[in-house]
């Protein structure tokens, strides 16, 4: 018994020990529970990149099929591209097809040479493959299909085909499908034409069979040929492999390392010694982020040869084992091994400046450890994104933080120089301002010496709770801001989920305003009477100037034009994959049932605008502004209200007006403004969304300010103002944004804005 109770006593010191600190248990328990909807959204929105995107088809020789059909046979082409009966669920849009004819003489000749000749070591096919490589190229296709007439045989051949009256047949029909396994675009156009060509041959037997006829379709000979070579197959399948696994190791090695560099020292007490130097604090940053990046470095390249050696060694006993299990599989490239050492600097610098700003935040080194699974999780959606199959790298990705690095040392690995060369510089820019970001906010908190010296806090539930709720600040903290921003991500994800989708006017009004109010602003209110004294103040419901209302009114109208221009920009960086063309008709369905515009103003444009400057530009941005420099606190603020939405375009659009709020809000130290703006700025969206293009041919002034891009049957399908009105509204609204004066002191507290700026469906978020 003895024995069992000091074990008891034993197990209760440990488990008060490691739960001493009140923020390594927020860390072990409370931020999964807010990353974790944040990562739901995250997913969101990667989910279209992962949506079905449209391949290029060309066809020569189209003619002969057609010639043999039979009038009861099923046809594989259409007017206008593939028969709609064989698509198989596809369409049109994602299986483009084009009839072309060879540009290049030696094309043919090379395509009859690879259907006939198979051997993979013929330096002569070689020759044939680049030919039909630079014809897909010339045609910007990503498969070629050829299809060849068949020859009468000869009648002197006593094994020539003949017919019942004993005359020579044509050979069947050579149909050939020419892809490049190393282009994952390529293997998904390849994909649909065999399940095209599959369907239609299935069909037609299947018809054949009913109709008991001898012969509905002639037979063909159908075969696939590779043009990649198999190095240049087995380097893409290196190029995700190797990126992959040198940037996790990359990343602990500089996780580690940044914690016993900065926590560490704090526990050890040389931090002291460090400071009193006559180093400034941006020294010592960029001292510890050398000493970071070069175990960064090391941890990366060892795990990097230890895993080019292993491949070797497989690649070596299968080759030597004949086993054809594997046919891709092989030797990485050597050549690889110089890119990734290239493309280890910055992605070292990148994920070390991140380890230092999280490492000082650290009181200890097992507090330290404790964030490296958030940073994993924010890290591995990044680090997937370029293993999607389809997707490819453009301007948008290399935009991208980690991604854009991971998509750059892709395309060095697979031999696409010319590729990764124009991307360079915006995978650098991105990923640099991202490290800047970083290593300042370190040098912020090595300046601060109540985060480089904290004492290490017993915790106490009730004490917890009784700071929380007892003692009340006079503004919210960083702490009610993260506590916030996770309740607005869970209970829109809760909410979301389990209200039912809106079928109607009624339950559309009920679905969007339980979104709103019971997600965004009710927390914030809630938040803001329990945590503070003042909740006016902390929601910045201070009074304003009529002045103020209407110069805010007047910006919302003259911004409109740029972030009219910013959203088309931004669709054509990263354009939609979703269908809104069935959402916008099933809410122009919802809407028809509204009591009048007045209606959808006051729930699509009022009230989003009251609920989201609440909490983003009341709460959020009161209390993230006691904490850093407004212009700071502004641009988190801004980037919160954008990742709460579910496209990236939304977020990116969103975060840029947000930006702009954010100006109004500090300016003139009251949320109304920000709401009015918000309105103004949900209503004229409203406005572009229900515009009918008819209205302005009558109109001088519509004519004037405009431009309406309509298709063939008349219908709109985008909206945009002219350049010389855009940049006359543009000018006035910098003009009245540099006249808002602020109200004494009031400047520094003021919140920041933010703007719905719906994209796609042109609606807001919360509707959708």
């Amino acid at each position: 018994m003895i024995a069992k109770s000091i074990a008891f006593h034993l197990f209760r010191r440990e488990l008060i020990d490691q739960w001493r600190d009140r923020r390594t248990l927020l860390t072990v328990i409370f931020l999964p529970l807010l990353l974790y909807p944040i990562l739901g959204l995250g997913m969101l929105q990667m989910m279209q990149f992962m949506g079905e995107k449209p391949t290029r088809v060309v066809v020569v020789g189209g003619q002969h099929l057609t010639a043999n059909d039979t009038d009861s046979a099923i046809p594989l082409f259409g007017p206008e591209g593939w028969n709609a009966d064989v698509l198989i669920g596809n369409s049109n849009d994602l299986s483009q097809l084009e009839h072309i004819e060879f540009s290049d003489p030696v094309a043919e000749d090379a395509a009859l040479q690879l259907a006939v000749v198979d051997s993979e070591t013929s330096e002569q096919q070689a020759l044939w493959r680049a030919t039909i490589q630079r014809e897909l190229q010339s045609q910007s296709a990503d498969v070629l299909l050829w299809i060849a007439p068949g020859k009468v045989a000869d009648q002197s051949s006593a094994d020539s085909p003949t017919d019942a009256d004993d005359r020579p047949k044509p050979t069947p029909l050579r149909v050939q499908l020419f892809q490049n396994s190393a282009s994952d675009q390529s293997r998904i156009a390849a994909g649909r034409v065999e399940a095209i060509l599959g369907l239609w041959y299935s069909t037609n037997q299947a018809k054949k069979q009913a109709a008991a006829e001898p012969s509905v379709k002639e037979a063909f000979h159908y075969t696939a040929s590779e043009l990649a070579p198999r190095e240049q197959i087995q380097s893409q399948l290196w190029s995700r492999i190797l990126p992959f696994i040198l940037f996790l190791w990359t990343l602990t090695g500089a996780f580690y390392a940044a914690v016993d560099g900065c926590a560490g020292e704090k526990e050890r007490g040389t931090l002291e010694a460090l400071l009193v130097t006559p180093s400034t604090r941006r020294q010592i940053v960029l001292g510890k982020l050398l000493t970071t990046m070069t175990f960064s470095l090391t941890s990366g390249m060892v795990n990097l040869i230890g895993t080019i050696g292993t491949g070797l060694f497989v690649s070596a006993q299968l080759s030597a084992a004949g086993s054809h299990a594997l046919p891709n599989f092989g030797p990485p490239p050597l050549s690889a091994l110089g890119w990734l050492l290239v493309g280890a600097i910055p992605i070292s610098a990148l994920f070390s400046a991140i380890s230092m700003s999280v490492a000082a935040f650290a009181r200890s080194s097992k507090e330290g450890q404790h964030y490296l699974l958030p940073i994993l999780m924010i890290c591995l959606p990044l680090l997937t994104l370029p293993l999607l199959p389809g997707v490819q790298m453009d301007l948008g990705m290399s935009l991208l933080p980690v991604s854009g690095l991971m998509f750059w040392l892709r395309s060095l690995i697979e031999g696409q120089y010319w590729t990764a060369a124009k991307f360079t510089l915006p995978v650098l820019i991105a990923n640099g301002w991202c490290v800047y970001l970083a290593i300042n906010w370190a040098v912020v908190q090595f300046q601060h010496e109540t985060v480089l010296f904290r004492p290490v806090e017993r915790f106490s539930i009730f004490a917890w709770l009784s700071s929380i709720f007892q003692q009340k600040q006079s503004w919210p903290t960083v702490s009610h801001v993260v506590a916030l921003v996770a309740l607005i991500a869970g209970l829109k994800l809760l909410l979301q989920s389990m209200a039912p989708h809106p079928a109607d006017w009624s339950s559309f009004v009920a679905h969007t305003l339980i979104v709103l109010c019971g997600a965004v602003a009710l927390p914030a209110i809630l938040l803001a009477i329990t945590s503070t004294r003042s909740p006016l103040q902390s929601l910045q419901l201070r009074g304003t100037t009529l002045p103020m209302l209407m110069g805010a009114m007047a910006m919302a109208v003259c911004f409109h034009p740029l972030i009219v221009a910013f959203q088309q920009w931004v669709m054509t960086l990263y354009p939609l994959t979703v269908d809104t063309g069935q959402m916008q008709e099933v809410l122009h369905t919802i809407l028809d049932g509204a009591p009048g515009m007045w209606a959808i103003l006051l729930l699509m444009a009022v009230t989003p605008a009251v609920c989201e400057e609440l909490a983003f530009r009341g709460f959020i941005l009161s209390g993230l502004k006691q904490a850093l420099k407004p212009h700071n606190a502004v641009w988190i603020s801004a980037i919160l209200f954008g990742a709460m939405h579910g496209l990236l375009q939304q977020s990116i659009v969103a975060s840029a007006t947000g930006i702009i709020l954010g100006f109004i809000a500090l300016r003139t130290g009251s949320l109304w403004p920000c709401i009015i703006y918000h309105a103004t700025h949900n209503a004229l969206t409203l406005q572009f969304a229900f515009f009918d293009p008819e209205w302005i041919a009558p109109s001088r002034f519509l004519s004037f300010v405009l431009d309406a891009q309509v298709n063939e049957q008349q219908q709109l399908v985008g909206l945009s103002y002219a350049p010389l009105p855009a940049a006359f509204l543009i000018i006035c609204g910098v003009w009245i944004a540099l006249s808002l004066k602020p109200r004494g002191s009031s400047t520094t507290s003021g919140t920041a804005g933010h703007s719905l700026a719906s994209l796609a469906p042109n609606v807001s978020e919360a509707t959708l």
